[in-house]
């Protein structure tokens, strides 16, 4: 499970433990706003406001020529390729 989740889960824990938003925002090193719309995700949607949404756009893919590209690269050189940031 993912760490944000689990802060989700906690931020939620804790307002049921009668925490205040800002002593949680605190103890998470968080905007109150970052809290207060978990909450409301909470509310509206349940176990599933604690996930993550897509993202919007398309999804980057790699196409059958890219992959051929790459792998004709390596059969040429005897080298790492490591991807660039």
């Amino acid at each position: 499970m993912p760490r944000q989740v689990k802060d989700r889960a906690q931020i939620v824990h804790l307002n049921a433990q009668s925490w205040y938003v800002e002593k949680i925002a605190q103890h998470f090193h968080c905007h109150v706003q970052t809290v207060r719309q978990t909450l409301y995700s909470w509310r509206d949607q349940g176990l599933g406001g604690l996930w993550e949404t897509p993202h919007p756009g398309a999804q980057r893919r790699w196409s059958e020529a890219d992959l051929d590209y790459l792998e004709s690269c390596l059969r040429k050189e005897q080298r790492t390729y490591n991807k660039a940031c």
